[in-house]
């Protein structure tokens, strides 16, 4: 969580400290240059935590995460289990970003309600059901508008950096939809505050979509 949540804060201040740039590609190209840094920052610094606390090496994290997979891959096969998998997972910098849409996925809107095999995953799937509802309701209330706050509402930017972040590390790591139900809160919240943030925003296009509904 921390270790998410700092790099999107840093981040949230660059947009703020940019914003009085006039050109945007200088804006564009110093945004760009930023980010870049404090990615070297947090190799730097992953690199000094790292030599103090072998847990968070990339290679020990990789096989905790190997392990995740094998173990709750499992209940997959298992019959009233609520195990998921994403398939065969290449545990490359480059074959976890392919699984990027996948882990996001699983992370808001599974389990399905045909994936119900229990009672307990019946709670999780109303959830995942009413934050689906929610975001497509939202974006064809505002669906021009919706893509412009994400590029230019630095709230919006920075709970939705967060919250994709998160999804991603907890849907490729948790395979087991108990687990995630438990470590997907903080992004489901930040999700929520922003898609919020694009409702709130966007005022007139939303009274306009609903008077020409109303009639």
């Amino acid at each position: 969580l921390i270790f998410m949540l700092i790099p999107c804060i840093f981040f949230w201040g660059l947009l703020y400290l940019t914003k009085s740039i006039s050109s945007i590609g200088m804006k564009l190209i110093t945004r760009v240059l930023a980010v870049l840094g404090i990615v070297l920052l947090g190799f730097f610094l992953n690199s000094k935590f790292v030599a103090t606390s072998s847990k968070y090496k990339y290679e020990n994290l990789i096989n905790t995460l190997e392990g995740f997979q094998s173990f709750h891959g499992l209940e997959v096969f298992t019959e009233g289990q609520n195990g998921y998998t994403l398939g065969d997972v290449d545990m490359t910098s480059i074959g976890l970003m392919k699984k990027i849409p996948e882990a996001i996925n699983v992370t808001f809107f599974r389990p399905y309600l045909w994936e119900i095999n229990n009672w307990a995953m019946l709670l999780g799937a109303l959830e995942s059901f009413i934050l689906l509802l929610v975001f497509i309701t939202l974006f064809v209330m505002v669906k021009e508008y919706f893509f412009d706050a994400l590029m230019k509402n630095n709230e919006v930017i920075f709970m939705m950096s967060f919250a994709f972040a998160f999804a991603f590390i907890v849907g490729i790591t948790s395979y087991n939809f108990g687990a995630l139900s438990r470590y997907k809160m903080p992004a489901i919240m930040f999700f929520y505050i922003g898609l919020i943030i694009i409702y709130s925003t966007s005022g007139r296009r939303i009274n306009d979509v609903t008077k020409r509904f109303s009639k």
